[in-house]
């Protein structure tokens, strides 16, 4: 490698370079040589001299075009200065990293990072009515931005997806799961929205966490204690046949049941937190359960 010119020197990141491998045609591409932490990358920016020659002191010269290449070289180069400054925490990111974060922003301008993305799909969630889904994604937002920062949605690798997941070890396994669940769904709609783009998905080959597996299930004794227990607390009464209700319905939440329409054998709803998708579920009830429905109903109803 033949060094010509250091035109940003940021911390330990610098763009610098000029190789000395010939093409097929036997000219020589100009490169940008970046180093960082004792690693080195190159990208390439689409020039190209005759001659070693041609190239003094990060100048182009001896051609009769030099004056116009110089310019144009300016250009880009302070096109990836821009890109560089851009990116926060420079420390905590590889040579490949930088490399890709300076590759994939066409623009600085334009460069969607992490918190401008998930804060508009929050902001949307909150208009959807998914208040308490909004307020876990900002959570998880500002867990990611404690632990890898602001970065670029284009910075992201199977090693940042790694790195976040070191920084949340001190929480359980479910909590774990639901950040990078969160996390995972954003990095996909940016995908299906054209916003960025992954040679290799950075989520390709992680292995979410998970809880212990718990015993949740009553036995049937406990189902018809409650089914047949009997008492004066109006509350205590209204939440058995909430309990039961919901039962009867495959688990229906109680979202769900204030919403849901009651025609003949079947009963239709739209879960609040699919609304707006074309998605309309519905279930159809057996007799014995259609039974066990109606009286759960009239007892709501006396409540």
């Amino acid at each position: 490698m033949f060094v010509a010119k250091i035109f940003k020197d940021h911390g330990n990141t610098e763009i610098i370079g000029l190789t000395d491998q010939k093409t097929s045609k036997g000219t020589f591409f100009i490169y940008l040589t970046i180093t960082h932490k004792r690693e080195v990358r190159y990208i390439s920016i689409g020039y190209e001299i005759d001659d070693l020659f041609q190239f003094d002191k990060g100048t182009v010269v001896c051609r009769k075009d030099a004056k116009v290449m110089n310019q144009r070289l300016d250009y880009v180069l302070s096109e990836y200065q821009e890109k560089l400054d851009s990116i926060d925490h420079q420390e905590r990111f590889s040579c490949a990293q930088i490399k890709e974060m300076l590759e994939n922003k066409k623009n600085a301008d334009n460069t969607i990072t992490i918190k401008d993305f998930m804060e508009r799909r929050i902001s949307d969630f909150r208009k959807e009515g998914r208040n308490s889904y909004a307020d876990m994604n900002e959570y998880t937002l500002k867990k990611i931005l404690s632990i890898i920062g602001n970065i670029p949605l284009s910075g992201f690798t199977t090693s940042t997806i790694d790195k976040f997941m070191r920084g949340m070890s001190d929480l359980r396994g479910a909590t774990r799961q639901m950040r990078l669940s969160h996390l995972k769904a954003r990095i996909n709609e940016a995908i299906r929205e054209g916003i960025v783009r992954y040679d290799i998905h950075p989520f390709s080959f992680v292995k979410m966490p998970k809880s212990p597996a718990k015993t949740l299930d009553i036995t049937i004794n406990e189902f018809r204690r409650i089914l047949d227990m009997k008492t004066r607390h109006r509350r205590l009464s209204l939440a058995r046949d909430i309990f039961l209700l919901s039962f009867y319905l495959g688990g229906m939440n109680l979202a769900d049941m204030v919403n849901a329409r009651f025609d003949g054998n079947t009963v239709s709803y739209v879960r609040p937190r699919i609304k707006g998708r074309e998605i309309n579920p519905s279930c159809s009830l057996f007799p014995l359960r259609r039974w066990r429905l109606s009286v759960s109903i009239g007892q709501l109803a006396g409540n």
